[in-house]
């Protein structure tokens, strides 16, 4: 979370989640809870809130040392009827401190005894630090002193967890959350758009500051994207404003759940559109958004069931490269969108010329890769794992290749980049999804077992599309497959920047019964702390950590100690294979599990 100041705007975020899109669900018809509207009234809270048509997530920071205690509190806050709330846990004071470094949360609950800074030295902290959002204090065992000095203080509210109920917890933080925020529906109106739910002008420019506050903290990129919707007028002359309503709410709730919480989607305009994406590395990051953007604007919209076409020109800019103030970059992503609109139906267009240059050279791969996923022309590899343990199980590592006309065949590390870029990731996963399930179901028919598979993931945003995995989960039911037979393997590189990032996501691999698999790991930090906070169930090491391993006794003591390691946390560990006896058989005396052949057996 960033420090605000007295004009600050804590608005509540916008959901951030995708999964494989039907192209045909009533999207605009969801309701949910927009709790600033509710006013300060005392009757709201022990009533149900009118229902809105988009859903609002609260993102919720719990503080305490007992882990048992966060899980039953989450618990509660998931039972709520009139509120999605999304839980995050911290340990400690310290910890908690960090994530509101680096994430944004509506609300803190905040145990009063922990080991090192009690829950009021973590409030005053946190009030010292200028983080404004509601600190609702929680003890097991509470007195009238402590909850005076809490409230003196300025905290939302005193809570005994003895008598933790969900109706109880719930109301607690939507009155801290009202009475925090003040607003009622004229405040409401003073920072977000009545028919969408997204942030307005005013409040995009709030965000606005804070993303470049942190760009230039931490010397990162930010994004800005205008998206406007072609031929929106004679959508609502043809089916009446109804309908255009519709499409604008609609493709808002896309865009939303296209983006992650950390960014901001926002109506500029009529049929007008502005996001700000923030933590970029480096600018070709900002493309794969865009397309994605480009790809989720240019999905059909159901009105009445009928499909209403409809298709965007954006537009982007990128600080610090393009210019270095918000009325700047809205300018620069504005004339870059008249470009866009002018050149093509659905098109993007980058401020840079260059960045437009390499998405031009792209355009024709682009159009093959399209048509081979749509033909059914790339081709699912299947590498057998050589098990080092006597443990009976037959493995296998699943990757596409592209058998390209021109090009010869590609693996996927090369042209999962251009997936990204073109929006074509969900169609791409799509196809290696159902291609796999009818491997295993082919296995199963010949061998009579169902053998297990490990797929890699091609996206960092898929780790946080809880859709993906609940309509992965689906598809192998469907086929009589268990979701233990699956594992998702990611690159080290992706897992970290989404651990760095304050991703919560991936205790829905467990709950799905899903495997989680660190792919190269060594490749880039080899940080220890995803060994120690994921839950992992495979290691797989890179091959560097092999390169001369056998002379070089200190590359032995290491890759000893990580097998080492990564066994007493309960992981099974994969290597590639070396190619050399001597450093296979190194493999085996540290102790893993399997080497990855690259022999490929018949189907």
């Amino acid at each position: 979370m960033q420090k605000t100041d007295d004009t600050g705007s804590n608005g509540p975020p916008a959901p951030a989640t995708d999964g494989f899109p039907t192209g045909d669900e009533d999207e605009g018809d969801r309701s949910g809870l927009r709790l600033v509207e509710a006013g300060l009234d005392y009757d709201f809270l022990s009533r149900p809130l009118a229902p809105r048509r988009q859903p609002v997530t609260v993102r919720v920071l719990v503080v305490d040392d007992d882990e048992d205690d966060f899980h039953l509190t989450r618990r509660l806050l998931d039972r709520a009827l009139d509120t999605r709330f999304r839980s995050e846990w911290a340990s400690g004071a310290d910890q908690a401190l960090g994530r509101l470094r680096e994430s944004t949360f509506d609300v803190c609950l905040v145990d009063y005894r922990m080991p090192s800074l009690s829950g009021l030295d973590f409030a005053r902290k946190a009030q010292a630090l200028g983080y404004r959002l509601p600190i609702i204090l929680m003890s097991g065992s509470p007195d009238e002193s402590t909850e005076y000095e809490a409230l003196e203080m300025g905290l939302a509210d005193y809570l005994d967890k003895e008598e933790f109920d969900v109706g109880r917890l719930e109301r607690r933080i939507r009155f801290a959350l009202a009475r925090e925020n003040g607003l009622g529906r004229l405040g409401y109106l003073c920072h977000f758009d009545e028919l969408t739910g997204l942030a307005n002008r005013t409040l995009l420019y709030d965000r606005f500051a804070r993303a470049l506050a942190g760009s230039r903290r931490h010397r990162t990129r930010t994004a800005v994207i205008v998206v406007d919707l072609n031929r929106f007028k004679p959508i609502n002359d043809d089916h009446g404003h109804a309908a255009g309503d519709r499409v604008l709410r609609t493709i808002a709730e896309r865009m939303s759940r296209s983006m992650r919480e950390t960014d901001t989607v926002a109506r500029i305009g009529g049929d007008e559109f502005a996001l700000i994406v923030e933590n970029l590395q480096g600018a070709d990051d900002v493309v794969v958004v865009a397309m994605k953007i480009v790809e989720t604007a240019g999905q059909p919209v159901y009105f009445q069931g009928r499909p209403i076409d409809v298709s965007a020109a954006v537009g982007v800019s990128i600080y610090p490269d393009d210019a270095e103030d918000a009325e700047a970059l809205l300018e620069l992503a504005d004339a870059a969108m008249y470009r866009a609109k002018r050149e093509a139906v659905s098109c993007c267009r980058f401020h840079d010329q260059e960045l437009d240059r390499r998405l031009s050279d792209g355009c024709l791969l682009e159009c093959d890769l399209r048509e081979a996923i749509l033909r059914h022309h790339l081709v699912l590899e299947h590498m057998p794992q050589r098990r080092l343990v006597n443990d009976g199980a037959a493995r296998f590592d699943m990757s596409p290749t592209w058998p390209h006309p021109e090009f010869g065949p590609l693996p996927v590390t090369r042209f999962h980049h251009l997936a990204e870029q073109s929006g074509l990731v969900v169609p791409l996963m799509e196809w290696m999804v159902g291609a796999a399930i009818e491997q295993l179901d082919e296995w199963r028919r010949k061998n009579g077992e169902t053998v297990r598979i490990t797929l890699p993931l091609l996206s960092r945003r898929q780790i946080a599309w809880p859709e993906f995995l609940e309509k992965l989960a689906e598809r192998l039911t469907g086929a009589g497959f268990e979701t233990g037979c699956v594992e998702l393997a990611v690159c080290e590189t992706m897992l970290l920047e989404e651990y760095r990032a304050g991703g919560t996501a991936f205790a829905e691999f467990a709950r799905h019964g899903f495997g989680l698999a660190i792919d190269e790991f060594g490749s880039d930090t080899g940080s220890l702390s995803l060994l120690r906070d994921l839950p992992l169930t495979t290691v797989r090491l890179a091959r560097r950590l092999f390169r001369d391993s056998a002379d070089d006794p200190r590359q032995q003591i290491f890759v000893d100690a990580t097998v080492s390691l990564a066994r007493q946390l309960g992981c099974e560990i994969v290597a590639p294979d070396p190619g050399d006896p001597d450093i296979a058989d190194m493999i085996a005396r540290a102790g893993a599990h399997a080497i990855i052949t690259d022999r490929r057996p018949d189907a």
